[in-house]
C-alpha cells in the first residue's frame, strides 16, 4: 500500500495503515485485497468516530488509491469504491482581511511572536509559499534578486521575485545552513510549523475596557483579543491566493 512518492503522502499512508491495522487487530499484510468489500470499507469508516470527517476522508482515499493501483494492474477485478462516496464537509475560508493584514503587519507584537509573524508575512510575500519549501531555501536559492526553487509536493520550477518587504525579513533572519536561521535552529519543519501556528492563534492586541484601558489578568498580563481566531500559516497562502485571485 505504500505507493506514496512525496514524505508528507507517505506520512498519511503510514498513519492509514496504522487505522486499518487497529480496525483489523491483525498484520496489515495478512489483509487480502479481495476481502475488502463495499460493506468492509463502511465499517473501517464508521471506526473511527473521534475524527473528524475530513480526516477521515483523507485515510480513505488513501484507501481508494491503493485499491486503484491494484485494479490498474490487474490484481484485483471488482472495485468496492465503484458507489461508494467519500463523505467530506466543506472547511471554513481562511483569508485574513486587508484590514487585518495591514494591522498585523504594524502590530507591535511581544518578542516571543514577532519571529512567527514575520514568518507569516515573508509566506504571504513569496506568493504563499509552503512551510516545507521556505524550510529548504539556502542562500543559492538567491539569483538575481529572485527565489528560486522547486516545490516539494510538485517538482515545479518557482521563480518569485524579492520584493523590499520580503528583502527586509530575509535579512532579519538570515541563517547559515539556510537562509532562515530559524530552520538552522528547528530542522523538522513541521514542529516549528505547530510552534508558529500555537503563536500566530494568539497574536493580537490588548484587551480594553470601556474606558480604552488595556485589561489585565490577575498575574498583572495584559489580556490580549486575538487579531483572529485559529490564525495559522495557512492563513497566509490563501490570503495571497485571494488577493491576487481579486
Amino acid at each position: 500500500m505504500m505507493v506514496g512518492r512525496r514524505e508528507n503522502t507517505k506520512g498519511t499512508v503510514r498513519s492509514t495503515r496504522q487505522k486499518i491495522k487497529a480496525f483489523c487487530g491483525k498484520d496489515i499484510d495478512c489483509i487480502k485485497l479481495d476481502d475488502i468489500t463495499r460493506g468492509w470499507i463502511e465499517d473501517f469508516y464508521h471506526s473511527m468516530p473521534d475524527l473528524a470527517i475530513n480526516s477521515k476522508s483523507t485515510y480513505m482515499r488513501v484507501l481508494r488509491r491503493a485499491i486503484n493501483y491494484a485494479l490498474d494492474r490487474d490484481m484485483i477485478v471488482s472495485n468496492p469504491f465503484r458507489h461508494y462516496h467519500i463523505p467530506t464537509e466543506e472547511t471554513r475560508m481562511r483569508v485574513l482581511s486587508v484590514e487585518k493584514m495591514r494591522q498585523l503587519i504594524r502590530m507591535e507584537t511581544q518578542y516571543r511572536y514577532t519571529e512567527y509573524r514575520d514568518m507569516f508575512l515573508l509566506t504571504f510575500y513569496l506568493i504563499g509559499i509552503n512551510t516545507v519549501d521556505l524550510s529548504e531555501l539556502t542562500q543559492d536559492s538567491v539569483i538575481d534578486g529572485r527565489i528560486e526553487y522547486r516545490r516539494a509536493k510538485t517538482g515545479k520550477l518557482y521563480s518569485i521575485k524579492i520584493e523590499p518587504e520580503a528583502a527586509d525579513i530575509i535579512e532579519r533572519y538570515r541563517g547559515k545552513k539556510h537562509l532562515l536561521r530559524c530552520f538552522d535552529r528547528c530542522s523538522d519543519y513541521k514542529a516549528y510549523q505547530g510552534t508558529m501556528n500555537n503563536a500566530l492563534a494568539r497574536i493580537g492586541c490588548p484587551k480594553v475596557d470601556n474606558k480604552g484601558k488595556a485589561m489585565c489578568a490577575s498575574n498583572g498580563r495584559i489580556i490580549m483579543q486575538p487579531l483572529e481566531k485559529d490564525l495559522s500559516i495557512y492563513w497566509a497562502r490563501y490570503s495571497w491566493a485571494t488577493y491576487a485571485a481579486e
